[in-house]
């Protein structure tokens, strides 16, 4: 009888290129700058779309502890509407900005917030 090899549960490759596009240098860039909602650091990257919904680095802002667990306690909506920011928008921008730096370099990553 022929012994069968257990099924892995996760593809590590796969899970690794994920992991890379949903964090990867933007992530650490992101992490660079002040909270999108009250200029404060250090911040956290925040996924405004989840990456179970699909969001990539493309989705990330930075928000600093007090604010990205307000968004998690409250809800996006309901925190943007309080705090009277899009955080979508925000998103849209960074990523907008991060298009146009040179990610090799470190000395360009300020992004002017």
């Amino acid at each position: 009888m022929q012994l069968r090899r257990p099924i892995k549960r996760r593809n590590a490759k796969r899970v690794k290129q994920r992991h890379a596009k949903a964090f990867g240098k933007k992530a650490a860039w992101i992490r660079g700058l002040a909270c999108c909602v009250c200029q404060r650091s250090p911040v956290q990257a925040h996924h405004v779309k989840s990456r179970g919904a699909g969001g990539t680095s493309e989705h990330l802002v930075p928000l600093c502890p007090n604010c990205h667990l307000a968004v998690h306690q409250a809800g996006a909506k309901t925190f943007e509407r309080a705090m009277d920011v899009d955080l979508t928008h925000e998103a849209q921008a960074l990523e907008a900005w991060w298009q146009q730096q040179d990610h090799d370099s470190p000395e360009t990553w300020d992004c002017g917030f």
